[in-house]
């Protein structure tokens, strides 16, 4: 689920940002092809990484201050690492343990004015 290289950049979009109960979410603002405005939230940790001792085990709850840095905010703008698989044109495995992250899409966002492309 990588980016394409025809994709525009994260700084190509206009940013979007919502607060949860953790920190401060950064995403971008976006276009369909039609074009139609979505927000787009990528990369956001749903469980500490399976690494090391959570390895095989049930995923464990993220920690306040565990996913956002000291400056409590989120960069939501790039896709992370898929889970290992096996990839069958390149003839290895790709991707990394630390994999549980939820990317998010939404046509609306409160409190948001759409801007138009």
């Amino acid at each position: 689920m990588g980016k394409r290289s025809e994709e525009k950049t994260s700084e190509e979009y206009q940013s979007a940002q919502v607060q949860t109960t953790l920190g401060l979410i950064y995403g971008t603002q976006e276009f369909t092809d039609q074009p139609r405005p979505f927000f787009a939230f990528r990369g956001i940790p749903y469980a500490r990484p399976p690494v090391g001792g959570l390895r095989w085990s049930t995923p464990q709850k993220t920690e306040q201050g565990s996913v956002f840095p000291e400056n409590r905010y989120l960069d939501a703008t790039q896709y992370q690492s898929p889970c290992p698989q096996y990839d069958y044109l390149a003839g290895r495995v790709v991707g990394e343990e630390d994999c549980l992250y939820l990317n998010v899409f939404t046509p609306i966002l409160p409190g948001y004015q759409v801007s138009q492309p």
